[in-house]
């Protein structure tokens, strides 16, 4: 069996427009609020002492003049627009708090697009800690290997590196859904992502352009329009506000892509421990 983009692109905007879509979207935006003050403050608090010493130290010594030491702090005010005057331990608080939440909502949101419609609510919301845990992990491992992957590329072949890192990337596009669907490790995620992926890589590589064609050129335009009709603070609630939609649908076409791949036939499993817990 192949993956239908068109089918997991249509499956995917319907799950999004769902009452269930609806809700993740809202919970995904609103983690992305926290995420996003977190990081623009960790941002600021970051740039703030180099900034005042471009404005304290003489232009002789910093080689910055006075109109560019104002541009820099206009950009900086543009980057940052939702920083809020808290110490950097809150914010990196607050960063670490969403990345985890984020995780247990994909969690959350792999276990209802791949069920069934009319499945308990709280058969999606258990396990939970473990799965978000192995996800974190999991995210952490495939974040890693792609990037080593293109790196060792590159030091091969220019163009390799890029091939190297597309190759590891679709192989393991199902990691979350192993975690959430099968409640596997991350380690025998990675290993059954590889499996399932495995002759398909082409026709995923397809629909994760496809995704982000259709999720980060919209959510980039709309953040540049807001930008410059409202400013960047507003900008920058839009994109927030809807990057929710966009990670549902991500979620519901790339699950709905793992669910046509599962139903190939296979053979059976041997020592791919599962959590129960």
């Amino acid at each position: 069996m192949s993956v239908g983009i068109r089918t997991a692109v249509r499956a995917g905007a319907r799950r999004t427009a769902s009452r269930d879509g609806l809700v993740l979207a809202l919970a995904f935006a609103a983690i992305g609020v926290v995420g996003v003050v977190g990081g623009q403050t960790l941002l600021r608090d970051a740039a703030e002492p180099a900034l005042e010493t471009l404005r304290t130290r003489p232009t002789a010594e910093t080689g910055f003049t006075p109109r560019e030491v104002r541009t820099v702090a206009d950009a900086l005010d543009a980057t940052t627009p939702l920083a809020l005057g808290v110490p950097a331990s809150v914010a990196s608080g607050l960063v670490v708090l969403a990345g985890v939440l984020r995780e247990t909502l994909r969690i959350v949101g792999v276990r209802t697009f791949a069920a069934d419609p009319t499945s308990l609510t709280r058969d999606r919301l258990r396990p939970l800690v473990l799965p978000t845990l192995n996800g974190v992990a999991g995210g952490f491992a495939v974040w890693f290997l792609v990037g080593l992957g293109g790196v060792l590329g590159i030091l091969a072949v220019v163009v390799g590196g890029a091939v190297v890192a597309l190759f590891l990337a679709t192989s393991f596009f199902f990691l979350r859904q192993e975690i959430a669907v099968e409640n596997r490790t991350f380690v025998d995620a990675l290993n059954e992502s590889w499996r399932v992926a495995s002759g398909h890589r082409l026709e995923l590589l397809g629909l994760g352009v496809a995704v982000v064609a259709l999720t980060l050129v919209p959510l980039v335009a709309v953040r540049a329009l807001f930008g410059v009709l409202f400013g960047p603070a507003v900008a920058w609630v839009a994109w927030v506000c809807l990057g929710g939609p966009a990670a549902v649908f991500g979620t519901a076409t790339v699950t709905h892509a793992y669910t046509q791949l599962r139903a190939e036939p296979r053979e059976p499993e041997l020592g791919r421990p599962r959590i129960d817990r």
